[in-house]
């Protein structure tokens, strides 16, 4: 979101620097907006103006098409990520299968959230992380 902030103020700030006020690039008109500016004493933009304003609304555009891809998946995730959490209510998953769920949907995945259990409340006393470690399960007595 920080960079779509970006090149609104670029835009906005050439278009000041015009004496351009009260243009929105993050309209759905804006280019069209933007053919119809006039700077503050009435001329048409300048041509390099003109290219600048247009390149910046490119990445703006081509970034918010980006947004909309990565909020299609966010929401595709946690639509999958609902359905599992309604089986394990209903009985039919464990608790591991929630933990997988809740790990896999954090921003640093599933990986970082297996190293680091605690943070979904999963423990392990030093006696049976030394027996898992020796690859003896259960079976080693400390």
């Amino acid at each position: 979101m920080g960079e779509r902030t970006l090149h609104t103020n670029r835009i906005k700030g050439l278009l000041f620097s015009q004496g351009v006020r009260g243009y929105e690039p993050s309209r759905r008109d804006r280019r069209e907006r933007l053919k119809a500016l006039r700077t503050g004493d009435g001329r048409d933009l300048p041509r390099h103006v003109t290219a600048q304003l247009s390149r910046e609304l490119d990445r703006l555009e081509l970034l918010i098409e980006q947004i909309k891809v990565v909020e299609a998946e966010r929401d595709a995730v946690l639509a999958e990520n609902k359905a599992i959490l309604a089986e394990d209510k209903a009985g039919k998953t464990g608790p591991v299968a929630m933990l997988l769920v809740t790990a896999a949907s954090t921003p640093r995945g599933r990986a970082a959230s297996l190293q680091y259990p605690g943070s979904f409340g999963v423990t392990a006393t030093a006696a049976s992380h030394n027996s898992i470690a020796a690859g003896c399960g259960s079976a080693c007595v400390s």
